[in-house]
């Protein structure tokens, strides 16, 4: 079992987490009891609407935040950075968390391990997590390769490239995805494209469910399942790009 070096003696234990995934991520390896505030998405485990919200992308009540005396404060990447800054300055220590591929998210369980204490908890989750995609991997790496569009979102038209841990997923699965090597992770992009790159199956809100695939949490497991299910049925194929509107 891989595990990484815990380099803080006390862990947190009046936790805000600014991501939806890094709550659920917190419940699943038992710390959802340390946690005080919690970004508005914050919707899984139930538990978890309970915990008070504190704002979320359209700004943070930094207020809030300060009278309940959080011990520390997680983020995805720098995303708040602006609005924690007066939080910082008053020597509230800040984890900025790093996940964007397939192989960065059991790295996240273990450092959210190592921050709360729950150390061994998250060394499983981690394992286990391997070993449900490898088993996965290996079930569909003999399949016949799948071109594939992945709808990140229809209003403006987005989607994933290689840098995203949807990819890697599609990769899994068998699939290739046609705008793997667009320059941007989330490229907004046209119908005209999309037709021209002419997808076998396009996979979106209406097929997958969007918090088992684009959360990086246990879930993703789920996700994974259906994500290869449904790239392999022939009631989402669109043969040679048709109707792919």
């Amino acid at each position: 079992m891989l595990t990484i070096p815990c380099t803080s003696p006390h862990p947190a234990q009046r936790i805000i987490s600014l991501a939806p995934d890094i709550t659920e991520d917190l419940f699943a390896i038992g710390a959802g009891k340390q946690m005080v505030g919690v970004e508005n998405n914050s919707d899984y485990p139930p538990a978890a609407q309970k915990v008070t919200k504190i704002g979320g992308f359209t700004g943070l009540d930094i207020e809030r935040i300060a009278t309940l005396s959080p011990d520390l404060i997680i983020t995805w990447g720098h995303t708040f950075d602006r609005e924690l800054a007066p939080l910082q300055n008053m020597g509230i220590p800040i984890f900025h968390a790093h996940y964007q591929q397939l192989s960065d998210i059991p790295d996240l369980f273990r450092q959210l391990g190592c921050l709360t204490g729950h150390v061994g908890e998250a060394n499983q989750l981690a394992a286990h997590f391997n070993q449900q995609l490898q088993q996965l991997g290996a079930q569909y790496a003999q399949r016949p390769p799948v071109r594939v569009f992945y709808e990140l979102n229809a209003h403006p038209l987005m989607t994933v490239n290689k840098q995203s841990w949807i990819n890697d997923l599609i990769v899994l699965c068998g699939g290739q995805n046609i705008f793997a090597d667009a320059h941007f992770i989330a490229p907004m992009i046209d119908l005209e494209s999309v037709i021209r790159a002419r997808p076998q199956v396009i996979l979106d809100a209406s097929t997958l469910n969007p918090d088992w695939i684009e959360r990086a949490t246990p879930r993703l497991l789920w996700g994974a399942k259906q994500l290869c299910d449904d790239l392999h049925s022939p009631h989402l194929g669109v043969a040679d790009g048709k109707n792919a509107a």
